[in-house]
């Protein structure tokens, strides 16, 4: 929702602060969760009082750090080259706020109107329709923000480099609504995920055509991965019956070999990409682009031994905010390539 309603007003707040501010709301219930001292977990943060002051608080110390992040930002089409302290300040209330007004429906605990203990805006009956438009919001907020980036990309960066960038971007925001699925879960995050792959296929068999075929594969057993983890997150949802899947022949050796063969799959698709990332790591000229490349890499490939999720992820943050790094290194290729036709890879 957050996407969304930041697309709307771009030009009159800081997008990366209303989306950051929209976020930062769950510390509470995060740390009350780990906690559990008998204090509700929507308690004095989700109020529409401390939306005003905690989310002026975000803006202006996101202010204060705008000279390290606005290239960043900019890149990344999340801030304008003229954001002021208002743009800050309003972006950081309209998504705290936004949050809690979002949150006020569907939890009971939430009290928006403190010192007032009622919640005159939860609605228990209605609790799946509305966290199903917040899905659906959150997927048309994903589009129109990443048609937003593209446009902004055209006018900074090359074509290729730019669709390389975009897709990149749209995997994050593929996995981030994983756990917000209600409208068929895990699917539409699946088809989010499929389609930023290929545009960044798209734009890499074009940079690096060397790798073309290579590049084809990387897709294909992407594509089997994905396929196989789809297949086994619905299956440990209970979406997929264990009888059923024992008299097609799943049963649970054939799930566990699902499991292998997934991280098969991801483990074949990392060892294709490295010389590519490589070659990425190498044009740049960027030590901590490189060390976070590599850490990528390590990530993905100890992904099923579970300590690769936060490393990957964490990873995956990390190259975002390095994005205009990572973003200079594609143009380079791309502008060798269409002045010399020579591959730098």
């Amino acid at each position: 929702m957050a996407l969304l309603v930041g697309y709307f007003l771009y030009r009159r707040v800081n997008l990366a602060t209303l989306v950051l501010s929209s976020v930062l709301v769950d510390i509470e219930p995060l740390i009350v969760s780990i906690i559990s001292r008998g204090y509700r977990l929507h308690g004095y943060t989700h109020t529409i009082l401390s939306s005003i002051i905690f989310g002026m608080l975000i803006g202006y110390i996101l202010y204060l750090l705008r000279r390290y992040l606005h290239t960043t930002l900019t890149t990344l089409s999340l801030t304008e080259n003229s954001g002021s302290l208002r743009t800050y300040i309003l972006g950081g209330v309209v998504g705290w706020l936004l949050h809690v007004l979002m949150d006020s429906p569907i939890y009971y605990d939430i009290r928006p109107f403190e010192p007032i203990s009622v919640n005159p805006l939860f609605v228990p009956q209605y609790i799946e329709v509305v966290m199903a438009v917040y899905e659906l919001a959150f997927y048309v907020g994903s589009i129109f923000y990443l048609h937003l980036l593209y446009r902004h990309l055209a006018t900074v960066t090359t074509r290729n480099a730019g669709m390389v960038l975009i897709g990149f971007v749209g995997i994050g925001l593929g996995f981030i609504s994983i756990p917000i699925g209600m409208l068929i879960p895990g699917f539409w995050s699946l088809v989010l995920i499929l389609i930023a792959l290929y545009i960044i296929y798209m734009g890499l068999v074009r940079l690096v055509s060397r790798y073309s075929m290579r590049l084809r594969l990387v897709f294909i057993t992407s594509l089997i991965s994905l396929a196989l983890c789809y297949v086994l997150f619905e299956y440990m949802l209970g979406n997929i019956d264990f009888r059923i899947l024992s008299q097609i022949g799943l049963g649970i050796y054939e799930v566990h070999t699902m499991i292998i063969a997934s991280c098969i799959a991801l483990l074949a698709t990392v060892v294709l990409f490295h010389p590519i990332l490589c070659c990425i790591a190498r044009i740049s000229k960027d030590r901590s682009l490189q060390l976070l490349l590599i850490a990528f890499i390590v990530g993905l490939v100890t992904i099923p031994l579970f300590v690769g999720i936060p490393i990957t992820i964490l990873t995956y943050l990390g190259l975002i905010l390095k994005s205009p790094k990572l973003l200079e290194a594609l143009s380079t290729i791309e502008r060798e390539v269409l002045s010399t036709h020579a591959d730098l890879c």
